[in-house]
């Protein structure tokens, strides 16, 4: 990143889903307002699958070195990725900031203080080895209501008789199309 000689805010985002890489980017956001209006927010976003390849696994190490602030998005019920596990291990053993963070942004069905999520016990102890401050915010996500699989012409054409007249409309120009 050039220098500007205005103060700097250097971001690595590695997340698994657009709503994550979202959540990430509200904190950093967040987190800019509180500072002076000159300061230079630089952001790198990584998504998971992405840190699968390995030229850009080590590309995001590269510049996740010089992070200040290193924020991972992720559903937290479940284990990091291979890929993504690897490259934030490599980050611990090589980042160049002792003033560096690092956040874990985890959602859950159900957030429970009393249990550690295995992303969440993964990246505290990687921050603890790497001597940095640690953050966490585990929050739940609202379940999405159950649609039962449309199985054709037939349970369209009964739905839809059911919910609205709009989807009758629908129905209709369905099946005019054959």
């Amino acid at each position: 990143m050039p220098e500007t000689g205005h103060p700097r805010l250097h971001v690595v985002i590695a997340y698994d889903s657009r709503a994550n890489a979202g959540r990430g980017m509200r904190l950093v956001d967040g987190l800019a307002r509180q500072f002076p209006e000159d300061l230079v927010v630089h952001r790198d976003l990584w998504r998971f699958d992405v840190l699968g390849l390995p030229g850009a696994r080590e590309t995001a190490l590269e510049e996740s070195m010089t992070a200040d602030l290193l924020i991972v998005a992720a559903a937290g019920g479940r284990e990091l990725p291979e890929s993504v596990s690897a490259w934030l291990h490599a980050w611990s053993e090589r980042h160049l900031s002792d003033k560096a963070a690092l956040v874990a942004l985890l959602e859950t069905a159900v957030p429970n203080p009393t249990r550690v999520s295995p992303v969440r016990g993964l990246l505290e102890a990687l921050a603890a080895h790497a001597g940095i401050e640690f953050f966490s915010r585990e929050f739940s996500v609202p379940a999405v209501p159950f649609v039962p699989a449309i199985s054709g012409l037939e349970d369209i054409r009964h739905r839809a008789g059911e919910i609205t007249p709009v989807l009758q409309g629908i129905l209709n120009q369905v099946e005019s199309i054959s």
